[in-house]
């Protein structure tokens, strides 16, 4: 699919939706002549009429619909994908990846583990208990306890 053909998609369901490209525009704040460009790019791009115009009536056509169809669902995943990316936006979730020397980890690994999991419940870490001196940037790691002086 062209790239390009992206930012109109929410044009021509706009279109479909208001059955009219001055509704369109007004919603999309646009002006109607861009709304008019965008839709025209995209039937340049399928060869084919997305909508039936007449001075009284905006109608899709089979091929239209089937692109609204698909594009709406499309565009609704993603509309509701940053809806729940913004509201998380600041919390602390995803994996935290960690190595430690063995001998560390009861004494001062698992104290930090609980306090994570009651401040931070969305948050899963993984612990690599492991007395080797790891790769930690290598192996993937987001954090490396050391003792001494082990440092790489």
């Amino acid at each position: 699919m062209d790239r390009n053909l992206l930012p109109h998609l929410p044009v021509i369901a706009a279109v479909a939706r208001h059955r009219s490209f001055a509704r369109a525009a007004a919603e999309l704040q646009m002006s109607p002549s861009n709304v008019s460009h965008a839709v025209r790019a995209v039937e340049d791009y399928l060869r084919q009429p997305v909508f039936v115009r007449t001075t009284r009536r905006v109608r899709l056509t089979d091929a239209g619909a089937a692109l609204v169809q698909a594009a709406s669902s499309l565009l609704d995943d993603l509309d509701e994908v940053i809806g729940a990316l913004r509201a998380s936006r600041g919390a602390i979730s995803g994996t935290l990846r960690i190595n430690a020397p063995r001998v560390a980890f009861p004494d001062a690994i698992r104290p930090l583990l609980r306090r994570m999991a009651e401040a931070y419940p969305a948050l899963t870490v993984e612990v690599v208990a492991d007395d080797a001196l790891a790769d930690i940037v290598g192996e993937g790691f987001d954090a490396g306890v050391r003792l001494g002086n082990m440092v790489a």
